[in-house]
């Protein structure tokens, strides 16, 4: 990667290169000047962040996978008439097309650069993917995504795991515990709906979601969605039947518990004038309404009565032996 502009310039998978030689690989035509950083993450990963005013670009390189991982943070602060990522690849390396309607190897543009035909009058274009943009995998934060290869067959969602993302604190990244779901019923009393399948879209100025519901079934749950108030729509067939408001809150965060005396020694020891230290168990009553199906989250700080002084080996210490929940 050229560290000036965040291009990626080279990529070699089994010593051939796939990367096209006459452009580079970046977002847009590419980002121009940008202030670049290299990480190594605590399992051996590799993050470059790519910023310039208005937008943040990550790269996450990962041992053992043909696979770059990456996520776009865009601001108004700079204002674009599109935005997208661009991997310009060596055809005569990477020939082998994951989809027939992106296939335009042999074939000559008639549109611009973009659509292309053969002498049988098929067309293709390198923006086609044949996919429904719902049932797409990639969506929010501008993605994550990834830019993934193989040893031929094409490759799918399960050739990727997006999960170390959440720990990654990347910026505008909504992770599952800042997230919340709407589960529902529908009622259809005047069998407006019929045998149909259906869609519940949930969309504001930020963000839109959905959820598939099979024409057998009445209750729907959304995806994780981030925290706001959302119209819901409900779908027959691309047409919009029914609508309400909804609101979304965060899974997490929705409780705090109080800040205890202290019992602990007065003293800049934590065993001074004692022998194995001063024992006290805290005790909590989590409320049920705090806790969710699924994964919930207890994040534990520390709290001292004094203010830290600027050495940091003289800030509040503690002992911790266990947390038990029952």
């Amino acid at each position: 990667m050229d560290q000036d502009t965040c291009d990626i310039t080279s990529m070699l998978l089994n010593d051939s290169e796939l990367q096209y030689p006459a452009k580079h690989t970046h977002v847009n035509s590419g980002l121009g000047s940008v202030t670049s950083s290299l990480n190594t993450l605590t399992d051996s990963a590799i993050q470059i962040t790519c910023k310039t005013s208005g937008l943040e670009q990550t790269y996450l390189f990962r041992p053992n996978e043909n696979a770059i991982y990456m996520g776009t943070y865009h601001t108004t602060d700079l204002e674009l008439a599109e935005l997208r990522f661009l991997a310009r690849l060596d055809t005569t390396v990477v020939d082998n097309a994951m989809l027939n309607a992106s296939d335009t190897v042999g074939m000559s543009a008639i549109e611009a650069t973009d659509i292309y035909s053969d002498d049988d009058g098929v067309t293709a274009s390198k923006f086609y993917s044949a996919i429904p943009f719902m049932e797409d995998k990639v969506h929010g934060f501008h993605g994550p995504y990834a830019l993934v290869f193989t040893n031929g067959t094409a490759p799918s969602t399960s050739d990727v795991d997006f999960d170390f993302f959440q720990d990654l604190d990347l910026t505008g990244f909504t992770t599952e515990t800042e997230r919340g779901t709407v589960t529902g019923t529908i009622t259809d009393s005047s069998n407006v709906l019929g045998s149909s399948d259906v869609v519940v879209t949930f969309s504001n100025d930020d963000a839109q979601y959905w959820a598939s519901v099979d024409s057998n079934a009445t209750t729907f749950t959304s995806p994780l969605m981030r925290p706001g108030t959302y119209n819901a729509t409900v779908y027959k067939k691309q047409l919009a039947v029914s609508s309400d408001s909804v609101v979304v809150t965060e899974v997490n965060s929705d409780w705090t518990a109080k800040v205890p005396a202290s019992v602990a020694v007065s003293t800049r020891g934590i065993t001074r004038g004692v022998t194995l230290g001063n024992y006290k168990l805290y005790e909590y009553t989590i409320p049920a309404s705090a806790l969710v199906t699924g994964t919930n989250k207890i994040e534990l700080s520390i709290a001292s009565g004094s203010t830290d002084p600027s050495e940091k080996w003289l800030s509040a210490s503690v002992v911790f032996d266990a947390l038990e929940l029952m």
